[in-house]
């Protein structure tokens, strides 16, 4: 293939075969005039002051036709050497011809991505059309003035010719074959009721209206303290609710004494079970239950019997959960709950008991609210988006409270001053005390992020901030030792590892507490995920179905929900997918925050990756965590650079990710292009590698992740 303007400007824009990509590349590398005019297109195409060919430029080449013809590969051949020799020797000419190929390149070969800012704007113009305003104006207009005898136009004018759309931006044209169906078969389905009903099959006795309607002779079976019948059969859906469990030696008459007790031992009298009728067990087969004969023992052996304790190396018996509120929110915000059976994350139905011990989710764009009853008192709590928190039971003279592992809550007591709530805050475990009945408290527990580290070795650092919304708080550390540090209205106490110190009066409120920064596309997907997740399946299944749906902005919201139930797959997957290469930063931010979050989620992010990627695994797990300067200068930087030819699309993702947060540069990398085209920039990232300039210019202290 022989190297042209033309065929250099489809080398850039990648139209080109592999194997011609490939010769095309092979003869730029080999030609120095060539490689220059290379970089000048690139260099002209990225000047934003270089002034565009004016209209009424006159010469060879310079009107836009002649482009379209040249770009179209309709111009005569004896005039593609003046119009190339122009574009040669002017950069601004050149730059539109390559400017004017890219985006014809882009607008036929991909579908245009609109931006969530541009769709938003679409989404409010009003449905009125503006001619609208302009006909109201005229005929005020008209009626205000007097009319005027105006003689009819000789020459009729002509009709305005209707602008036609191109064929690659029509809207298909959807069948409707379905709804013709969809008719047709209610239509029969209509018809054949109708013809059951005159024939008489819906009646009582028949098949059909034995389905809809219950029969009579059910009806005497349904009297649960009928005496005249005390062994009426039970059904098979009725007999777990009745019968008695099979591990109990009462006999089914209690005043007959039993058979395996001696008649010198009166056995105690059985309590009746509430709301529950005497119903007749059917006989069981000696083999299925054993009968255990109870121990005869005297007042005196009883009295000296020690008392049962576990002994120390023995763990005590689990204890049991304890209600301790009420999820106040309605069905269309979610909160989820993990359960142990079948151990997975439910979402919890309006008005549900919640209980200690369970850990609750709150997922990003939802701010759902419970009350809760400590120590007599009551309070509201409210979640906000991104949220991990667990209710803690009281034990002995530890009073109930609150954990949270990670995001923010808004705590405010009901009407009730002195109201203390016990807090576990990341690591750091201390009490609140609402002085006032007015106090609102507003925290916030954020991971801390610092570059290298793995939380599944422990060196997860937590950071609690304490802010007084309103009233006074009063924060004391530990378990009650040492005095009370105030909060007041408008300040923020901060908890990190070192010893806490005073509140710090702000003068406006944190960015956190705002519940208003949901974006309307956010919002709107929100009320679909609500929709779709289903309170008797787990969370999970319906969050994976949603990243099917049509909605971009749908897709992105479940695959960030799927991070806080602990599932990866999707987000594993869409770095090897070169269609979402748009969205590569974002999915990636979600990565790094969650692997530094907590030890479950770094875990299942490292079997996502084995799962998808075997061997590449650890290697790209370690790219997810950052680097420090120490880390490059001992060797981590030549690894990324190696990592920039990688087979795997994944690799080269997230190496060409690092590179740029450490550099600040692009030199022209793009993962997702072939091997010939990314060349060119591999060499120049090898010469920072030679220079040692792979290296973070200012020292990245540790922060934490943005909050939802």
């Amino acid at each position: 293939m022989r190297l042209t303007l033309r065929t250099m400007l489809a080398y850039m824009d990648g139209l080109l075969e592999p194997d011609d990509a490939e010769e095309i590349g092979q003869k730029l590398e080999q030609s120095q005039f060539a490689s220059d005019l290379l970089h000048r297109t690139r260099d002209a195409m990225r000047r934003l002051r270089l002034a565009a060919p004016g209209l009424t430029d006159e010469g060879p080449g310079l009107d836009p036709n002649t482009v379209a013809e040249y770009l179209d590969n309709t111009l005569h051949d004896h005039r593609v050497p003046d119009f190339e020799k122009v574009c040669l020797e002017s950069d601004v000419h050149l730059a539109e011809v390559a400017s004017c190929h890219q985006i014809l390149t882009l607008v036929l070969g991909e579908a245009a991505e609109i931006g969530p800012q541009s769709r938003q704007k679409m989404y409010q113009l009003p449905h009125l059309p503006a001619s609208d305003d302009a006909s109201q104006d005229s005929q005020a207009q008209a009626e205000a003035e007097p009319p005027v005898q105006t003689e009819p136009p000789l020459v009729d004018r002509k009709p305005r010719i209707r602008p036609l759309v191109p064929a690659y931006l029509r809207e298909p044209r959807r069948p409707r074959r379905l709804v013709r169906a969809v008719g047709a078969l209610v239509l029969v389905g209509c018809f054949a009721v109708l013809v059951l009903i005159a024939s008489g099959q819906f009646e009582a006795g028949t098949p059909l209206g034995n389905l809809l309607f219950e029969p009579p002779q059910q009806t005497a079976r349904q009297d649960k303290s009928d005496p005249q019948n005390p062994a009426s059969p039970t059904t098979e859906s009725e007999s777990p609710k009745r019968t008695l469990p099979k591990e109990s030696t009462e006999p089914a008459d209690p005043e007959a004494p039993s058979p395996e007790v001696p008649a010198s031992v009166e056995p105690a009298p059985e309590e009746p079970l509430p709301d529950v009728d005497p119903v007749v067990e059917p006989e069981q087969p000696a083999t299925e239950v054993t009968l255990v004969e109870p121990p005869i023992e005297t007042p005196a052996e009883t009295a000296e019997q020690p008392d049962e304790t576990p002994a120390p190396d023995q763990e005590p018996p689990a204890r049991p959960a304890t209600p301790m509120g009420r999820f106040m929110s309605d069905n269309g915000m979610v909160l989820l709950r993990y359960d142990s059976e079948p151990a997975a994350w439910q979402r919890i139905a309006a008005e549900s008991i919640l209980v200690s011990g369970q850990p609750l989710v709150a997922l990003p764009t939802y701010n759902p609210k419970a009350t809760l009853s400590i120590a007599g008192s009551s309070v509201n709590l409210q979640l906000l988006g991104g949220s991990r928190i667990e209710l803690l039971a009281g034990k002995g003279q530890t009073p109930p409270g609150l954990a949270v592992n990670f995001g923010r809550v808004l705590v405010m007591p009901l009407a009730e001053a002195d109201t203390q709530l016990r807090l576990v805050l990341g690591k750091r475990e201390g009490a609140v005390t609402f002085a006032d009945a007015e106090s609102v408290l507003a925290m916030r527990v954020t991971p801390t992020y610092v570059p290298g580290s793995d939380a599944k070795e422990g060196t997860v650092v937590t950071t609690a901030q304490l802010y007084a919304q309103s009233g006074r708080l009063l924060w004391k550390d530990g378990t009650g030792e040492g005095k009370a540090i105030p909060i007041p209205t408008k300040s923020l106490l901060t908890l990190d590892e070192n010893p806490p110190q005073d509140a710090v009066a702000v003068g406006q409120p944190p960015d956190w507490i705002r519940t208003d920064t949901v974006s309307p596309l956010d919002r709107g997907a929100s009320a679909t995920l609500a929709q779709s997740l289903q309170f008797d399946r787990p969370a999970g299944l319906g969050l994976l179905e949603l990243n099917e749906h049509r909605r971009k902005e749908v897709v992105w919201l479940a695959t960030r929900c799927l991070a806080y139930v602990g599932q990866f797959d999707r987000m594993a997957t869409i770095l090897n997918d070169p269609d979402h290469k748009l969205d590569w930063p974002d999915y990636l931010g979600e990565l790094r925050a969650a692997a530094t979050r907590d030890e479950e989620s770094a875990e299942a992010i490292r079997q996502a990756l084995q799962k998808h990627y075997s061997d590449q695994a650890p290697a790209l797990s370690r790219m997810l965590y950052g680097y420090t300067n120490a880390d490059l200068e001992a060797g981590q930087d030549r690894v990324l650079v190696e990592h920039l030819a990688d087979e795997t699309l994944a690799a080269r993702v997230l190496s060409f990710w690092n590179l740029k947060q450490i550099t600040g540069l692009g030199l022209f990398y793009k993962p997702e292009q072939t091997a010939a085209k990314r060349k060119q920039s591999i060499q120049k990232w090898n010469e920072r590698l030679r220079a040692n300039q792979i290296r973070i210019k200012q020292e990245q202290a540790p922060t934490s992740p943005p909050p939802e």
